[in-house]
C-alpha cells in the first residue's frame, strides 16, 4: 500500500498504470455544493492510500519512483499487505453501492450476513448499528478503517442459515 502526498491520488494512479503495475484506488461519488450549482466528483475512498500489488523487488521500487508518493505503508519495517479478500470486497462494494460512508470507529463484530439480492449478491459481510440504522460493514484492519454501506435488509440472510 501506497501513501501519496495529499490529493494526489489520481497521478499517482496513472503513473501507476503507466508502468504496468497492479494498483486499486477506490473512489466514491461526492456532492460538491459551489455557489450557484453542484456538481458530483470521484474522490478516493481512502484519502492518501493506493492499494498496490507488489510481485518483484522491481516492482517496490519502480513504485517508489513515481512522482507524488511520500513512501510504503509499513509494518515491521515491511511494506503493509492488504488481504485480497478486502480489496476484493472493497471493490464489489465501490462499484456497486450506493451512498458509502467510512468510519475510525472501532465496531463491535456484528451478526455474520449472505447478500442474497442486488448488485452486491454473494458478499459475505456483517451488519452493525451505526446512528440508530442497520449497515453493512467492510472492515479494512490496516488503516483502522470500516466501510459502510446502507441496504435493504430484504437482501440479508444470516448466514448461520
Amino acid at each position: 500500500m501506497l501513501y501519496t502526498r495529499p490529493r494526489h491520488e489520481n497521478k499517482v494512479a496513472a503513473q501507476l498504470c503507466n508502468r504496468n503495475l497492479e494498483y486499486f484506488l477506490p473512489l466514491t461519488r461526492k456532492l460538491q455544493n459551489l455557489k450557484l450549482r453542484k456538481r458530483i466528483l470521484l474522490a478516493p475512498l481512502f484519502p492518501s492510500y493506493i492499494f498496490v500489488k507488489l510481485n518483484s523487488f522491481q516492482d517496490y521500487f519502480s513504485g517508489m519512483d513515481v512522482d507524488g508518493v511520500s513512501n510504503y505503508v509499513k509494518f515491521n519495517k515491511q511494506p503493509a499487505i492488504i488481504q485480497q479478500s478486502v480489496i476484493n470486497q472493497l471493490k464489489m462494494v465501490v462499484e456497486n453501492a450506493g451512498d458509502i460512508f467510512v468510519s475510525c470507529e472501532e465496531f463491535k463484530r456484528g451478526e455474520k450476513v449472505l447478500i442474497k439480492e442486488g448488485a452486491l449478491g454473494g458478499l459475505l459481510s456483517e451488519v452493525v448499528q451505526y446512528q440508530g440504522k442497520k449497515k453493512i460493514l467492510v472492515r479494512v484492519h490496516l488503516l483502522n478503517r470500516s466501510v459502510l454501506v446502507d441496504l435493504p435488509v430484504s437482501f440479508l440472510k444470516s448466514s448461520q442459515d
